[in-house]
């Protein structure tokens, strides 16, 4: 570590934005210890005014994720976009995620959606999906929802952030049709079959029990949420938990907004 600090450094007394970048990152994990984590950020705030892309996403990861102000907010989605101009693609997907959570119509938002899912990123496609679902930049189809919904879920069939997001959107929202909710059954239920982590967790639960609701199999539905609440360990979640166990058992199904 000592070595790789010394050749970032002197790559930095050549000019290299890269070499701030990579060990500005180190020193705000703490890599260094904690009296160097201010250094980082001047770090990356340096090499940022130099146009390195990775910086100013990383930067405006910190506004984001650790400082809760709206004016960090503010800075932080100014930033993601500032990153994605200059190509950054995480940066991308982060901007076009506040755009679309705040139902903002940005065409910039659907051109990077486009350009990366047609390098088969399954967030893109997701992401895209809602722009559909919502008819932000593009007209509102929910036949190109689905479509897009589905080619995410098939880039990888058991990332289960991907797949839970998609299932409860097809079965527990205005999108839901008969066909939409057996695909979304059978997405989950491979998910739940093949990634045992998936099973752990009560949200992901909830999603299979609410898919399996909303295709009239409530004893299925029942016992599955029941798991989940055994498994849930916060207050909040176990309310949400327990109120939708309530409805299965009442022979009722989850309706909300699309997100």
């Amino acid at each position: 570590m000592r070595l790789l600090e010394e050749n970032y450094q002197h790559a930095i007394a050549l000019g290299s934005s890269h070499a701030m970048t990579e060990l500005g990152i180190l020193y705000v994990r703490g890599e260094y210890g904690e009296n160097k984590i201010a250094e980082g950020r001047n770090l990356l705030t340096e090499a940022s005014k130099n146009g390195n892309p990775l910086s100013i996403y990383v930067l405006a990861r910190m506004h984001d994720q650790f400082s809760k102000t709206k004016e960090d907010q503010k800075i932080a989605i100014s930033l993601y976009k500032k990153a994605a101009d200059l190509g950054h693609p995480d940066a991308k997907l982060a901007y076009a995620n506040h755009t679309i959570s705040n139902k903002i119509a940005d065409q910039k938002t659907v051109t990077w959606l486009e350009e990366l899912s047609s390098n088969k990123n399954p967030r893109a496609m997701l992401l895209l999906g809602y722009c559909y679902a919502h008819g932000l930049g593009v007209d509102l189809n929910f036949k190109k929802t689905f479509q897009w919904f589905r080619r995410s879920v098939d880039q990888d069939p058991l990332d289960a952030h991907i797949v839970n997001e998609v299932v409860w959107s097809l079965t527990a929202t205005k999108l839901k049709t008969n066909r939409r909710v057996k695909y979304g059954i059978r997405a989950m239920s491979r998910l739940m079959e093949k990634n045992n982590a998936a099973r752990q967790e009560p949200a992901y639960l909830d999603t299979w029990a609410a898919a399996h609701a909303a295709n009239g199999n409530y004893t299925e539905a029942v016992a599955i949420q029941e798991k989940a609440i055994d498994l849930a360990n916060n207050e909040n979640l176990l309310e949400i938990l327990t109120e939708h166990l309530n409805i299965f058992k009442n022979g009722g199904v989850i309706l909300e907004e699309i997100r």
